[in-house]
Order: C-alpha cells, then sequence, then structure tokens
C-alpha cells in the first residue's frame, strides 16, 4: 500500500503524495498497449517500524503508436514505514541502468 505521503521519483520526474501517484497510472496507458515486468531479485532491511530495499527487475513496454519493445534493466529503491500491523511505501526511486529497443512482429489478434 502507498502511503499518503509517498513519493515516487525516476528519470524526469517526481511524483508527491498518494493521489497523485494513483492518477499518474492512467498515464501509462496512454504510452504503452502493454507491460510485463520481471523481478529477478529483492534484498530488504527492516530495522524497527522502518525498512529500506533494492529490487531488481527487467521491464518490458510495448509502446502504443508502433510495433516496437522498449526494454528495460531497472532498479527500485524503496523505503518503508509499518502503521499498526500494514507496511506502506513511503519512497520509491526507479533507476534506470540500460534500455534496448527491438521490433516486435504480431503474432495473432492482439
Amino acid at each position: 500500500m502507498l502511503a499518503e505521503d509517498a513519493v515516487i521519483e525516476g528519470p524526469g520526474f517526481a511524483i508527491e503524495g498518494r493521489e497523485a501517484n494513483l492518477r499518474s497510472i492512467d498515464a501509462l496507458g496512454q504510452m504503452f498497449r502493454a507491460t510485463v515486468h520481471r523481478v529477478h531479485q529483492v534484498v530488504a532491511t527492516v530495522e524497527g517500524d522502518r525498512a529500506v530495499g533494492e529490487t531488481y527487475s527487467t521491464a518490458d513496454h510495448l509502446l502504443k503508436d508502433r510495433d516496437e519493445l522498449l526494454v528495460w534493466s531497472i532498479r527500485y529503491q524503496d523505503e518503508w514505514r509499518r502503521e499498526g500491523a500494514a507496511w506502506q511505501f513511503t519512497r520509491r526511486r526507479l533507476i534506470v541502468d540500460w534500455e534496448e529497443r527491438r521490433p516486435v512482429v504480431r503474432v495473432g489478434a492482439a
């Protein structure tokens, strides 16, 4: 769950607050026809009611305006806090280590 004061940032953007971050999800639908994220490893350290972690992932983005796949090798650097029994994201930093573009051939109906 996103904390009320959650911040998500990445190359060229920073979005503050739960509501603003939830609204930003609609922008992804404007940019991509589909996305697939594969998580490769997660390392997290918990200290009391706070935690930090890093997640390595590969993210495929099927572009909306052409048959091309944008592939990112990414890391998420996250911070959480526990409020009651629930853990909430307070900060996520998206780091794109590299990207690749590949042509896509449609197979069957899309």
